[in-house]
């Protein structure tokens, strides 16, 4: 018997379970499965990553010019908003709320990209992205994230091509997960803002 074979097989069976389970759940269902995970001690400790377009997983390349480490967020007199490589994590990397929409024009597209982007970082301020082609009005529905998180991946032209974060559900998690997996290196005044963090209780409290 190919015992390798065997193995493959029923991964991608119990695979194939799951995701039919899971595609079938309306918003609602998501919700709810979603929320009683987040309560859930056998889930581990909180923290993930988040491709909002369309990646494949790899490292870092600097040969093709991927490189995956924390961007600072910041405001630009020029073009608005400044994002930029870190070597550690700082207080311009810690974002608590990031909604996007992506751009309509080519919606059979496997790589879509992203036309508006607001981020609100933890110290509370504002950062805005909006798309700069002559589509800039074709934006789909609105998305949302809420926690505390870094980009670990931002790549942009008139629209945002690739972005990529990294994050938890709140300051203390992140904190565990960074020390635990010795992730990069956070700032002492980064970690002050961390520990003094609260999320609010729900998406619709914070504005």
């Amino acid at each position: 018997y190919d015992t390798e074979a065997i193995v493959e097989n029923y991964l991608i069976a119990e695979s194939k379970k799951q995701y039919n389970e899971i595609i079938a759940l309306d918003k609602m269902g998501v919700h709810e499965n979603f929320e009683k995970l987040k309560c859930s001690r056998d889930v581990g400790l909180p923290f993930n990553d988040y491709y909002i377009t369309n990646d494949p997983e790899h490292g870092s390349s600097p040969k093709d010019g991927t490189l995956y480490q924390p961007h600072s967020v910041g405001k630009n007199v020029t073009c608005g908003h400044e994002i930029d490589p870190s070597n550690y994590v700082t207080e311009d990397c810690l974002i608590k709320r990031i909604e996007w929409r992506y751009t309509t024009f080519n919606p059979n597209t496997t790589k879509p990209r992203v036309g508006y982007l607001k981020i609100v970082k933890l110290c509370g301020e504002v950062v805005e992205i909006k798309y700069k082609g002559v589509e800039a009005m074709e934006l789909g529905d609105k998305y949302t994230l809420q926690g505390v998180f870094v980009i670990t991946n931002f790549v942009m032209s008139s629209s945002i091509l690739k972005l990529r974060l990294c994050g938890s559900d709140c300051g203390r998690n992140f904190l565990h997960a960074f020390d635990y997996y010795s992730l990069w290196e956070i700032t002492s005044d980064a970690r002050r803002l961390l520990q003094r963090f609260k999320p609010p209780k729900d998406v619709s409290e914070e504005k």
